[in-house]
């Protein structure tokens, strides 16, 4: 009988090993080139499930303290239509002392550049250093109820210890056209009964800013033809110096803020064209507190006139997810 001989390869061929070399590159060269733009979108879904979770986090502070609590956008320093980062705020209660009294206008002089801002616009809290203890910053109110509404408050842009000649100490607040309603009259001296000081949202004591992942931003530029932060008309719904979203006890939005219905947050990554990369809107429905994330709507195109970034935010029935 005759045996028949089998010989086995013991390894590749030269073109075999070059052939999977090249497979090995071209994958390699892929990821190269893609990894850094998967994680860049990572990131950016990464900032919004953040940024949910911090006003998440307030509003359900808010209902359990049963005081208004929120969050501040802030500015980037080096770009004033980036946020970057946010802070916890609340707000304080009315401030009212029974043993204070408020006088109109302030025995202070006016110091630059509001020399000429007309005595009526200044007052004067005797024995107090509000600014000092934190109690008064700019930007809240004093409510006079000599005064009729809604012309009785007015918007304190300077708060000041001063000592006057007669070596007398005291808070000095000046107001401006510009910051809210001029005092225009009712001089004299008001009982503490008769006015109080309405306090803004502070940064809550003992909490540090949270950063955004990196290169993360909410942007206030409004490329889509309408501000990153907005009602459905397009209107910016944040005009005040601080960019403050602030729950009441029963989750809705308080303030200036409200109007509209929506607050839309645009997130994206900074680093990149506007219309380019991963870009997701948080939304805050202001009547009911609801806090949604939808991506932008890319169809059609950006540059079209047809497009609508905000469709799926509009569309209640689809999230576009």
């Amino acid at each position: 009988m005759k045996l028949t001989t089998t010989h086995r390869r013991t390894g590749f061929t030269l073109l075999e090993l070059l052939v999977v070399i090249g497979v090995m590159l071209v994958l390699a060269t892929l990821a190269l080139f893609l990894a850094p733009r998967f994680q860049d979108d990572q990131r950016t879904t990464r900032g919004a499930d953040l940024v949910t979770g911090w006003l998440l986090i307030q509003k359900q502070r808010a209902h359990r303290d049963q005081v208004p609590r929120g969050v501040r956008l802030v500015r980037d320093p080096n770009n004033p239509n980036f946020i970057n980062s946010i802070m916890y705020i609340e707000q304080p209660e009315d401030w009212s002392n029974p043993t204070t009294t408020v006088q109109v206008p302030s025995p202070a002089p006016i110091p630059p550049p509001v020399a000429n801002a007309g005595e009526y616009r200044t007052a004067w809290i005797a024995n107090k250093d509000l600014a000092g203890e934190g109690v008064v910053q700019v930007g809240d109110f004093l409510v006079l109820d000599a005064e009729s509404t809604p012309l009785n408050a007015h918007r304190i842009a300077s708060a000041s210890l001063v000592t006057l000649p007669g070596g007398q100490v005291g808070t000095h607040l000046i107001f401006g056209s510009a910051e809210g309603t001029s005092l225009r009259g009712v001089p004299g001296v008001h009982q503490s009964s008769g006015f109080r000081i309405v306090r803004q949202p502070r940064a809550m004591v003992g909490e540090q800013p949270l950063l955004f992942p990196r290169d993360v931003i909410v942007d206030l530029a409004g490329n889509f033809g309408y501000p990153a932060l907005t009602t459905d008309a397009g209107m910016t719904v944040l005009p005040g110096a601080q960019l403050d979203i602030v729950f009441n006890q029963r989750g809705q939005v308080l303030g200036a803020n409200s109007i509209g219905g929506k607050i839309i947050l645009r997130l994206r990554n900074g680093d990149r064209a506007s219309n380019d990369g991963d870009q997701l809107l948080i939304t805050i429905h202001t009547r009911t507190g609801l806090i949604t994330t939808h991506p932008v709507n890319v169809d059609p195109p950006f540059g079209n006139p047809m497009h609508d970034p905000y469709l799926f935010v509009r569309d209640g029935k689809s999230s576009g997810m």
